[in-house]
């Protein structure tokens, strides 16, 4: 399942992102609008419990200073 030059995610190998991170990456990608992050997903996924049923596998390639992650998420 993980893509050439990329390994299994664990806690020890992703980088560490805050919610203000998080929160300047969507106001500033055209790929999400306002009425997004507004919405019940959005809401949604603030539980802590959100992240252990949504994310199905995530994968990390490093090449120097960046860090490509990839997850496959699970919507319901």
């Amino acid at each position: 399942m993980t893509e050439a030059g990329f390994v299994k995610a664990q806690s020890d190998n992703l980088p560490k992102i805050d919610a203000f991170m998080m929160t300047a990456y969507f106001a500033s990608n055209p790929d999400f609008t306002s009425a997004e992050i507004r919405g019940v997903k959005a809401a949604r996924s603030t539980r802590e419990s959100y992240g252990d049923s949504a994310v199905g596998y995530v994968q990390v390639k490093r090449d120097g200073d960046i860090c490509v992650v990839k997850a496959q998420m699970d919507y319901t």
